[in-house]
């Protein structure tokens, strides 16, 4: 720097370094030296995709901006190649990775994707633009893109290598296939998917049992490294899947994702304090949705002993207000199964555990037990010693369980011409037979529908 050449030969040779193409300053004390080198579009966008990974961070405004102005399909292309590892490609996977969870992480306010869950109703993100750059990333093209990325580096992931790779892709794969952020309780996802019809893709075939596959994979050796974050983000995708489609659910159930929330959710609430708060909303949030579909599902869930894991997290955590809040949402589900209920109805002690989380954040339960979509049977109230909202009327969810009663409901009314040339004392027996196999599915069935079989048996 004491040998300075001519200005010109010097204003040549930092033209050329990489760092000022990028847009990057050099330079001592107020004077600095930037490029200002003539680039076509694609180099100007590339140049506005590298400020994202700028080592001091991105501001929440200058990604906000990108996201707004930049044109959707022109950055896809550009990241399409990173993603498939190509030799020209302008950037490395784990830039590339980064470049998508920084994009998709800003209405959440949280560019580092890692804030998967929330509880109390969270500003939702509006629809993007046509062209948005958010709209064409949440495409299948680009979802398979990082879907391969994560097959192919799947091995290395296995042996302990590379977990920030693994990290930037499961934070990606997530907010692909959900919006930022996902409510305990909440039974849809608020996407541009929905409005632009965009989720055949995500709702049965290949794909979701693919991605089942590879979070469930992931799954296993992540543990609680890196603060759970590859966990919650693996768990916030699971979460994703299974509120799409009652497909992903029961794939979910046949590859063990079920066993394996519970399992998490036991070594967290076991865990010394402090806990992972965003960890136990994730897990919560997971086996609210599963438990909520069919009753094999909740059944599973009671069985592994997530009522008595729940029970202990309300005592040990008791100060956390959000984790409050989730566990009876959570304890909501599981006690419309009788056999839980009258479970938890016989332990004196379990009661208090609940009443004194209740007594301690009462309005905070009260309003996260009524914006649950989830049906809760005045039994579960009464169980909790929580009032129904008054004058309110609940929202009908027409659940599984419910179109099955429903089909049942049917078939009987179908059965009952057929029974007329039967003696009385067999039309009798048929019909209680039907009748006690039309009302077996008692969750989710609105009051006229179990009325029915009651004035049937009277008659």
């Amino acid at each position: 720097l004491k040998q300075t050449p001519p200005e010109s030969h010097m204003a040549g040779q930092l033209a050329g370094l990489p760092c000022l193409r990028a847009g990057v300053a050099l330079g001592s004390g107020s004077e600095a030296v930037q490029s200002h080198w003539p680039v076509g579009s694609d180099g100007v966008l590339e140049t506005q995709l590298r400020r994202l990974l700028d080592i001091h961070g991105t501001s929440e405004a200058q990604a906000r901006t990108l996201s707004d102005e930049a044109s959707g399909a022109a950055v896809r292309e550009l990241l399409l190649p990173c993603l498939a590892a190509e030799r020209a490609a302008p950037f490395a996977e784990m830039q590339a990775l980064t470049i998508i969870v920084r994009l998709l992480a800003v209405p959440s306010g949280d560019l580092s994707g890692d804030t998967v869950a929330v509880v109390a109703p969270a500003c939702q993100e509006a629809e993007p633009r046509a062209e948005g750059v958010r709209s064409q990333l949440r495409t299948e093209r680009v979802l398979l893109a990082v879907h391969d990325l994560l097959w192919r580096h799947l091995e290395r992931f296995e042996a302990g290598e590379e977990p920030y790779l693994r990290l930037e892709g499961l934070r990606a794969l997530r907010l692909l296939v959900t919006a930022s952020t996902l409510t305990v309780g909440c039974a849809s996802v608020p996407s541009a998917w929905w409005a632009r019809g965009e989720l055949s893709f995500l709702v049965a075939g290949e794909l979701p049992r693919r991605l089942v596959e590879l979070f469930a994979r992931l799954l296993q050796g992540v543990g609680n490294t890196m603060g759970c974050r590859p966990r919650n983000a693996a768990l916030g995708g699971l979460w994703s899947l299974a509120i799409l489609s009652p497909y992903n659910r029961t794939r979910m159930l046949q590859s063990g994702i079920t066993a394996v929330a519970t399992a998490t959710l036991r070594d967290q609430v076991f865990a010394p304090p402090p806990p992972e708060e965003q960890t136990l909303l994730v897990t919560c949030g997971l086996l609210v949705v599963l438990a909520g579909g069919r009753r094999s599902q909740e059944r599973c869930a009671v069985d592994l002993g997530a009522l008595e894991d729940v029970v202990e997290m309300l005592q040990r955590h008791k100060s956390h207000c959000k984790v409050v809040c989730s566990g009876f949402i959570l304890l909501g589900v599981l006690l419309r199964d009788g056999i839980a209920s009258a479970q938890l109805a016989s332990s004196a002690k379990a009661l208090g555990i609940i009443s004194a989380a209740r007594e301690r954040w009462l309005e905070q339960v009260e309003n996260a037990l009524a914006s649950c979509a989830y049906k809760v049977r005045p039994v579960v109230h009464e169980l909790l010693g929580i009032p129904l909202p008054p004058g309110v009327p609940r929202p009908f969810v027409e659940t599984p369980e419910y179109l099955a009663s429903q089909r049942r409901l049917g078939s009987l009314e179908r059965l009952e011409p057929l029974l007329e040339p039967l003696p009385c004392s067999s039309r009798a027996r048929v019909r209680a037979a039907s009748l006690r196999h039309a009302a077996g599915v008692a969750v989710g069935v609105p009051p006229c529908a179990r009325s029915l079989p009651l004035r049937a048996g009277r008659a």
